[in-house]
């Protein structure tokens, strides 16, 4: 059941001896004609329902599924498939024929689809040419065309209500019209003579270089009918602004009777003259709640007036006011001191209570009253040591407050009734310390980073989280008694009560202050030594014996010389007497190899002890 698509379908009558029902040899038994001829039909309905549309695709947006009773065996270049769309495309479209797989469907120049080319219900005819699919002879939206068309009657274009109509009205002129699908009697055209004669829009003439002029009845060189040589004329202009090109480089002797509006004025000369009563120059500040400032003369007088608040006033007091005749100047209505009115060699003496604003400098400021600065700060600069001297009324020192600038600190004085320095105080930069010579006292508390000294002596030590009262209550029991602390360690307690067996450790020292904790296994007891084997057993010493541990602690890794285990081998076996490293494992074995904490000590493998363990023993 082939299609005349495959191999075996031959254009050659003599080729077609495929094996039945693929073809018919010589010979064949007649039970191999009916299943041919039933496929030679199959083959014929198949080519048939696929070369003509009798199918209706199905599926998504873009998406044409085109199903058979029977499926192509593939996608066969240059074989044509016609059927029904169920759908307009958007955009670029693919098929899939039977599951085959989806393939592109492209225009006849090898494009992809746009919006419509596909059209509802409409017969599609497409070829595979190898890759995708081509239209054939279909596209209804954006056709392309090459070369020459020729018309021999009308071209129309109707699209919504409106129609486009280019016709030969004659054997010389062509005809564009356009108009309302519903009113073809109201148009509007263009009329085209192949002759280069008169053009006519809507029936009346298109003016051109070639039939302009006089006696043409236009009247192009006139605008609003008026000849060129009325602009030019400046009497005429009585509207708009003049570009600043079209001004005059320079103006002498003009006169304007009116305000003169500009961004920016640029004088080339030397003098800027205002003539007229009281003249005045104003400054006008654009700016929402500025103040207007005007330049004004009156009898011999300069003055700078402010209108602060716009109402057209200016207010008092005036910020300048300068005297020609007297030479005297106000600011604000206080006098300006000059040269004429002021010794500057001279202090300035004042006398009861005076008010200054502003910042006052001077070299030296000396006042019988109080010096009040109702300021934000005092600056005493100079190059070397800044000083703040306290003294009586005769001059004495009693007291200073000084910057000594080479040490970078700052330093307090105090002076005795003579003037003799008795006490000092000085903060340093160097590191950050404060030095007192003589008693640091506070009524109060004293603070210092986060400890706190108490007026009763007591202190808070934020290291012990405690007053030091409470650290050596419980410390110190109801009898007196205090607990000896180990260095880097707890507290220790001296129990009165005897005890059997060896300690491990003991306390002892050399210097009667420092002591220290000794392993009495490393003491030698001198008449022992002396006593034939008193410290031995057959003449060998406790060191040439096996030891035990006897401790249950499950992290020990210390154990005495000569003590027994068993390790967990990860790999291979250890061979006997090898040194090995065993270490812990978990908390019920030891292992050889991993992680964990070494134990403390030279061992020696002694011997297998089981499936994947091996007995290790301390040896030194």
């Amino acid at each position: 059941m082939t299609d005349f698509s495959q191999s075996d379908w031959r254009e050659n009558d003599v080729d077609n001896t495929g094996i039945a029902p693929n073809g018919l040899q010589g010979g064949d038994a007649p039970s191999k004609v009916a299943p041919t001829v039933r496929a030679i039909r199959g083959a014929l309905k198949r080519n048939y329902v696929r070369q003509n549309a009798i199918y209706t695709t199905s599926g998504g947006t873009n998406v044409y599924n085109l199903t058979y009773e029977v499926s192509p065996a593939a996608y066969v270049k240059g074989e044509v498939y016609r059927f029904y769309a169920h759908a307009n495309n958007t955009g670029a479209a693919v098929i899939n024929i039977n599951g085959l797989g989806n393939k592109a469907i492209v225009s006849q120049h090898g494009s992809a689809l746009t919006a419509n080319q596909i059209a509802v219900l409409r017969v599609i005819e497409a070829v595979y040419d190898g890759a995708q699919f081509v239209l054939i002879g279909n596209e209804i939206q954006d056709p392309k065309f090459s070369g020459t068309m020729a018309l021999t009657g009308s071209f129309n274009v109707n699209s919504g209500g409106s129609t486009l109509v280019i016709q030969r009205n004659n054997a010389n002129s062509v005809d564009i019209e356009a108009f309302l699908t519903a009113n073809s009697a109201t148009k509007h055209s263009l009329d085209l003579n192949k002759y280069g004669g008169a053009v006519t829009i809507g029936g009346f003439t298109a003016w051109h270089a070639g039939n302009d002029g006089a006696g043409s009845g236009s009247d192009m060189d006139l605008l609003d009918g008026q000849h060129g040589a009325f602009y030019q004329n400046a009497s005429n202009i009585n509207a708009g602004t003049l570009a600043d090109a079209r001004l005059p480089t320079t103006m002498a002797g003009k006169t304007f009777s009116s305000a003169i509006t500009g961004t920016t004025a640029v004088f080339t000369g030397n003098e800027i003259e205002i003539q007229g009563t009281t003249p005045r120059l104003k400054l006008t500040d654009t700016q929402s709640g500025q103040a207007d400032i005007t330049l004004y003369a009156d009898g011999g007088t300069f003055y700078v007036l402010a209108d602060r608040d716009s109402s057209g006033a200016w207010e008092t007091p005036h910020p300048l006011a300068l005297a020609s005749s007297t030479n005297t100047a106000q600011i604000f209505g206080f006098d300006v001191w000059t040269t004429a009115n002021f010794d500057p060699n001279t202090k300035l003496n004042t006398s009861g209570n005076q008010t200054m604003s502003g910042t006052l400098t001077a070299t030296d400021i000396i006042t019988s009253n109080d010096l009040r600065v109702d300021g934000d700060s005092i600056s005493i600069r100079g190059a070397t040591n800044r000083h703040l001297w306290f003294q009586t009324s005769a001059g004495v020192n009693r007291g200073l407050l000084y910057h000594d600038n080479g040490a970078s600190s700052l330093n307090l004085n105090l002076y005795n009734t003579s003037g003799s320095l008795v006490r000092s105080a000085s903060f340093r930069e160097s590191d950050g310390r404060f030095y007192v010579n003589g008693f640091f006292e506070s009524t109060g508390n004293l603070k210092i980073g986060s400890a706190t000294y108490q007026d009763d002596g007591n202190v808070y030590m934020p290291w012990a989280g405690d007053w030091l009262s409470n650290v050596l209550n419980v410390k110190i029991d109801g009898n007196g008694r205090s607990y000896p602390r180990r260095v880097g360690g707890s507290d220790i307690n001296f129990n009165w009560s005897g005890q059997g067996g060896q300690p491990s450790w003991l306390w002892g020292g050399n210097d009667g202050t420092n002591m220290y904790v000794y392993n009495p296994s490393n003491f030698n007891v001198n008449w022992a030594t002396g006593a034939s084997n008193a410290d031995t057993v057959d003449g060998l010493h406790g060191s040439a014996f096996a030891q035990l541990y006897y401790g249950t602690n499950q992290t020990e890794t210390n154990f005495p010389v000569g003590h027994i285990i068993g390790c967990y081998v990860n790999s291979s076996y250890v061979n006997m007497n090898q040194t090995i490293a065993p270490r812990i494992g978990t908390a019920n074995d030891y292992y050889i190899g991993g992680a964990g904490a070494l134990l403390t000590g030279v061992w020696r493998a002694r011997g297998v002890a089981g499936e994947g363990r091996n007995l290790a023993q301390r040896v030194s």
